[in-house]
């Protein structure tokens, strides 16, 4: 595959950053890293400790002061496709500079990374494909509904629930390794278009867990769970489905295994127990057949968003799959609470105060509202002083329910929404009694006419 025609990309400071203080600083931090190197461009000692600190920094001005981020993502590429990410880039750039021998400023340090941005522009998209086994289980005897929920799920999503084929598996150099598929029902394969695997894993994964997050929606909506365990690090609300990612597979081109390597082949005959592999006593996910009919609006909704709406809510159910997973009780209620306050600050302009008054407005059962100021207390103490005491599993369990609400909400909205600030307009009049309504439209009718 040809590469893309990507246009004129260059990583460089926004313009609300190029100012003479910021610069002054940057420069500061490209002068202390290249001092450190020696003429060959070793470190050694101290300086490789000092390297890390100053890089980091640098990864940190990168990420939030330029567009670093937007130019990598429109490549197709990981940062350089350095084992070690961001750091392995910015090691390499600030090298370049020291051997090309121009002064040491920021300025100069982007222009050669943007050589390696012209380099990896140079390298051809090639097709790679992700697969994870996993401990999902639908608990379907009608086949039929099966291939429907899997064809909505690839529609939906681009998630298949497919096996490799024949070919890959005779290239499995490991027996352990080819059995663990074998004996797995569900496994996920999502296909990315990209120029390293290590950018087409991270998008792939991505999909997988909108995917997770929507089916886990579907089984747990509505339903109260609590369970003993004596301690509060061991309290998900559903198992974690997916294998360990050293059991992953990525196929080049549908062709070629690039992961695992040639040295993992050999390490799973010690790392792959049998224990591992066998499923006999291991838990699993079960998807009750009762909740497919939810699971049906909620793919067919999202199918049907546009394309801005269709990336958020896949975010928001990356959320809700990351909240529902999670096992430390404290932590799974946070997340909750920020499934709901993002959902709520879409289009922005929302304050605490504001957030809490939304959430009493659109939580349907009158009893809980009286809860909400109590549970942002909670909230507000584990943020803030990390004192989690009094957090129970009954009020995770109100946080999820008004964040399934919200997420429900937005997943299928009563009116056609277009962009980010219908969505916010949605949340502040839905609402409202119908007479509310009617005078707060006739009051916006006339204020339009007025200033047309």
């Amino acid at each position: 595959m040809q590469p893309a025609l990507c246009g004129d990309m260059r990583v460089e400071l926004k313009k609300t950053y190029r100012s003479d203080a910021l610069i002054e600083e940057l420069d500061s931090l490209v002068v202390d890293a290249i001092e450190l190197y020696t003429p060959k461009c070793s470190l050694s000692g101290l300086n490789i400790e000092r390297h890390n600190t100053i890089s980091t920094v640098i990864h940190y001005h990168l990420i939030e002061e330029t567009n670093f981020l937007v130019i990598f993502d429109r490549l197709l590429s990981s940062y350089g496709d350095n084992e070690d990410g961001a750091p392995g880039i910015i090691s390499s750039t600030l090298c370049d500079l020291k051997k090309g021998g121009s002064d040491p400023t920021f300025e100069n340090f982007l222009n050669h990374l943007n050589e390696r941005v012209e380099q990896i522009k140079a390298k051809s998209i090639k097709k790679f494909t992700l697969y994870i086994p996993t401990l999902l289980l639908f608990q379907f005897r009608d086949a039929e509904k099966m291939d429907k929920i899997k064809k909505e799920i690839q529609t939906t999503f681009g998630v298949k629930i497919r096996h490799p084929p024949k070919k890959i598996f005779k290239r499995m150099k490991n027996a352990k390794f080819r059995t663990f598929y074998q004996n797995r029902r569900v496994v996920f394969r999502v296909d990315v278009e990209a120029r390293d695997y290590h950018f087409a894993a991270d998008k792939a994964f991505l999909r997988m867990k909108a995917a997770a997050g929507a089916i886990a929606l579907a089984e747990n909506y509505g339903s109260y769970k609590t369970r003993w365990a004596a301690f509060s690090s061991d309290r998900p609300l559903i198992l974690y489905p997916f294998e360990p990612f050293h059991v992953s597979m990525i196929v080049e081109n549908n062709d070629t295994i690039v992961y695992p390597s040639e040295r993992d082949w050999i390490k799973f005959e010690h790392t792959i127990r049998d224990d591992d592999i066998s499923t006999i006593r291991k838990k699993k996910w079960k998807f009750a057949s009762r909740r497919d009919k939810l699971l049906f609006s909620i793919l067919t909704a999202v199918k049907k968003q546009n394309k801005y709406f269709a990336s958020e809510v896949r975010r928001f159910l990356e959320l809700y799959f990351e909240a529902s997973v999670e096992k430390d009780l404290f932590i799974s209620f946070f997340k909750f609470w920020v499934l709901a306050e993002a959902i709520l600050k879409i289009g922005g302009g929302r304050n605490d105060e504001s957030i809490i008054g939304i959430l009493k407005k659109v939580t349907p059962d009158k009893h809980i509202k009286k809860l909400i100021d109590d549970l942002y207390r909670k909230r507000n103490k584990l943020v803030h002083e990390f004192q989690p005491e009094g957090i129970t599993q009954h009020d995770r369990n109100l946080i999820k329910l008004i964040a399934e609400h919200l997420l429900l909400y937005v997943i299928d909205p009563p009116i056609r929404i277009r962009n980010k600030n219908e969505l916010k307009i949605m949340f502040d009049n839905t609402f409202y009694k119908k007479e509310e309504l009617v005078l707060r439209n006739r009051i916006i009718r006339n204020l339009a006419n007025k200033y047309t």
